[in-house]
């Protein structure tokens, strides 16, 4: 943040870390101020707020800073005050004003809490700079605690008040792909929201998972066809500056009669040569709009109408994977950049939402404003497991933290497809000084002067159906139930109610979100649903006693909610296997009563022990064995071949490339300075990084024995 008076405009210049342009505040209301006063409080204002991220500033300038100055305006200040009663005397005179200021469209309460929280803290930063004398009190908005804790309306703790009844919520909520959620009594509702939720959960993947093949499809057809030119041919011809064909065009009138350019549409290859020059000027340009319909239609090679809607050059819905109906919707341009390789919004959205859908704890904020490489050279993307996996990491500004996740095959794909997209456009920005060109999501957006680049991502690019989005593009959104509201967020809490519908735990899908507990359960996982998913517990344990108390009598299923004897059996055969005998004494009782029938009419029998078996690796940090780890990775690789690396053992079924990589792990873990908290602890890492060094000075020795063994097929160590 910089004060700027130079044109004789006062304002604020403030970085957009998502513009290319600095944002300009006005602050024309402290004309009036002297000079020497105006630059004191400038100043501090300035060191208060460096460092902070760029919307703390935005609101510390919008809701403190600018008020201030109406109200000095309005007062008709022209200099500070010099002793403590006067600055005391502004400061309540300033508080009246704000809360009736006439310039803010606020409400009392938010006016309140505006001037709690940002106000008074820039007000502090002002008597620490020494513009406001120390001493002066800031006035608060906030009412004083009652003498008498009356309680809640639920429990009231005054004489004669009466507990006012419960009323639930009637309005619906909607955070989820399964719209609004209305407060019922039914516990079958909870079944409904859920086979809703996951049907429409498993839609919007297979349309995200269709776009994204199709564009894949689209990036290796351009590729193709970029293959078919020479690279020499096209070197003489950009040398000589000729990009005219052998082909005479027709003479019609006064046109025609000439040479034919090489994109001419009855030139061969035309579309090969329309996108080796548009990936050229990619390579070799500094400009930022060298992809637009005006730079690009300007090349000799191209005709005037290359890019024109209904009388392109080029039959590009030819080429294109798209449906029919699909490539209708996309002018010409946005078809061309699609071959070329180069991403829209549209592309980068469904990318944002697939590693949602994988990765919800990445929140969509972090994703979008994602960069690849940080300031100080490091890429948030990580190669691991000999380049089988990939690490992303992203930060979170809000949680002040940075999340990790190991991508999944479908995350992997989509990264290693953005990655390449982008390079270009990377590249380029970076020769043009652009701060944006460390960032992950980089294209280019329709429009004939659209600049390449920080392209807005936004839910729009999904829900709209006026223009082009994913809903216009894929119907079958509409016909299952995806509404007009979808977007990031929902996808995202759909994926936390979802672990929870399948765990029945709030500590599982906040990990899921990358959330707290508390954040979890008060603003993703819905009240109705909560109270129906305690119902049902409550149900299912009264279910349990009735079962258990009248288990020899006739009248069982009389008793019990079910509608009938097969019900019954299968609520047995799974209080069966939920309840072992060594959980509880109810857990006891059920396995005597009902443990010797199997059911297996039901698809299931109760000893059957299906299952993914897991496995736990646990490391001993000493110098020793860190030592003896770190010098096997050093050796094998000079060694032993590379049959012997992959080699498995058959009891633990590791290779020695295993230990190779664990050891890689575990290096570049203890040499880095940014690991984060659920790494740090699993880790150990301040245990990791005081071993690590220790066993550094160990490894030569370790390699020296090595040179005494051999190593076979079976592990088995031979001296010689």
């Amino acid at each position: 943040m910089k004060i700027d008076n130079s044109q004789g405009n006062l304002c604020a210049l403030l970085d957009n870390p998502m513009r290319e342009n600095l944002h300009r505040i006005c602050l024309a209301d402290f004309s009036d101020l002297s000079h020497l006063d105006r630059e004191k409080l400038f100043n501090a204002t300035v060191l208060s707020e460096s460092g902070k991220a760029y919307r703390s500033q935005t609101r510390t300038l919008y809701s403190a800073l600018r008020p201030f100055g109406r109200f000095i305006l309005n007062e008709g200040v022209c200099s500070f005050p010099t002793t403590r009663q006067e600055w005391q005397s502004i400061l309540l005179r300033f508080q009246s004003y704000y809360l009736r200021d006439p310039e803010s469209n606020a409400i009392f309460s938010s006016r309140c809490r505006t001037w709690d929280d940002s106000v008074v803290l820039w007000l502090r930063g002002l008597t620490a700079e020494s513009v406001i004398p120390r001493g002066v009190q800031y006035p608060r908005c906030d009412l004083p605690e009652p003498v008498v804790d009356p309680g809640s309306p639920s429990r009231p703790k005054l004489l004669g008040d009466r507990a006012a009844d419960y009323t639930p919520i009637s309005a619906p909520i909607n955070k989820t792909l399964a719209g609004p959620i209305f407060w019922r009594s039914e516990v079958e509702y909870l079944d409904e929201v859920e086979e809703n939720l996951r049907a429409r959960n498993n839609i919007v993947r297979d349309v995200l998972d269709d776009y994204w093949l199709r564009l894949t499809k689209d990036y290796r057809t351009g590729k193709n066809q970029m293959r078919k030119i020479s690279p020499i041919e096209f070197q003489r011809r950009m040398a000589e500056s000729d990009w005219n064909s052998d082909l005479v065009r027709p003479k019609i009138g006064q046109y025609g009669g000439d040479l034919a350019p090489l994109t001419h549409p009855d030139v061969p290859n035309n579309l090969g040569w329309a996108l080796v020059i548009a990936k050229n000027e990619l390579k070799i340009s500094n400009d930022t709009e060298c992809l637009s319909r005006r730079k690009l239609g300007a090349h000799p090679a191209m005709l005037w109408n290359f890019f024109h809607k209904g009388k392109s050059t080029l039959n590009l819905t030819a080429y294109t994977a798209l449906r029919a109906e699909q490539s209708a919707r996309l002018e010409e341009r946005l078809l061309f950049l699609r071959l070329l390789g180069v991403l829209s919004n549209v592309d980068l959205a469904v990318a944002v939402a697939i590693l949602i859908q994988e990765h919800p704890n990445f929140t969509p904020e972090a994703l979008i404003s994602a960069r690849l490489i940080n300031s100080r050279g490091r890429s948030g993307l990580l190669v691991a497991d000999g380049g089988r996996s990939r690490i992303f990491s992203v930060d979170k500004p809000r949680a002040g933290s940075r999340k990790y996740a190991l991508l999944t095959p479908r995350a992997a794909t989509v990264m290693r497809h953005v990655v390449r997209a982008t390079s270009g456009i990377r590249n380029m920005l970076r020769r043009c000084g652009s701060k944006f060109w460390r960032h992950l999501f980089l294209g280019c957006a329709g429009g004939p002067a659209t600049k390449s680049g920080i392209v807005q991502i936004a839910a729009r690019q999904l829900n709209n159906r006026e223009s082009y989005s994913l809903a216009t593009l894929y119907p079958e959104l509409a016909q299952a139930g995806v509404d007009s509201s979808f977007d990031f967020a929902k996808l995202r809490a759909t994926q936390g109610v979802l672990e929870w519908f399948a765990t029945g735990s709030i500590a599982k899908a906040s990990k899921r979100l990358g959330n707290s507990y508390r954040v979890c359960l008060e603003n993703y996982i819905p009240a109705p649903l909560l109270s129906l998913w305690n119902e049902r517990i409550i149900r299912n344990f009264q279910n349990v006693l009735i079962v258990l108390a009248a288990s020899s009598e006739d009248y069982l299923l009389d008793v019990s909610d079910f509608q009938s004897i097969e019900e019954l059996h299968k609520f047995l055969l799974r209080i069966v296997v939920e309840y072992p005998a060594t959980v509880s004494p109810v857990g006891k009782l059920i396995q005597q009563r009902f443990g010797k029938y199997k059911f297996q009419e039901y698809g299931l029998a109760v000893d059957d022990q299906s299952g993914v078996q897991q496995s736990l690796l646990t490391l001993r940090l000493d110098e020793n064995s860190l030592a003896v780890l770190m010098a096997f990775q050093a050796w094998a690789p000079s060694n032993m071949s590379s049959s012997e690396l992959e080699t498995l053992e058959a009891t633990t079924g590791l290779s020695p490339r295993a230990f190779i990589d664990l050891a890689e792990f575990l290096n570049r873990a203890a040499l880095s300075e940014d690991v984060g908290e659920a790494l740090r602890e699993s880790l150990m890492l301040s245990r990791l990084k005081v071993v690590h060094q220790a066993a550094q000075l160990r490894i030569p020795n370790v390699i020296e024995r090595f040179k005494s063994m051999r190593i076979r097929a079976t592990w088995d160590v031979v001296h010689a």
